[in-house]
């Protein structure tokens, strides 16, 4: 993502199509720029292939995009 304003806070949410939540990271204060995250440390086992949405929330603003994974 790429921020034109510092945030307090970005926060990261990746759910399953059932909208049942698997991943959830928050980040405190967060510059302007290109803003960059990996689920390389995901908790418990590896992710399954398939469509997931990820919600990204600033104290500003929120967006919803679509994520697929495929191995």
């Amino acid at each position: 993502m790429d921020f034109t304003e510092p945030h307090d806070y970005v926060a990261i949410k990746v759910y399953t199509t059932a909208f049942r939540k698997i991943y959830e990271r928050d980040f405190k204060y967060v510059p302007a720029g290109f803003f960059t995250f990996s689920f390389d440390n995901f908790p418990g086992s590896a992710v399954a292939n398939g469509l997931y949405y990820v919600a990204v929330s600033t104290p500003s603003n929120r967006w919803i995009d679509k994520l697929l994974i495929l191995r």
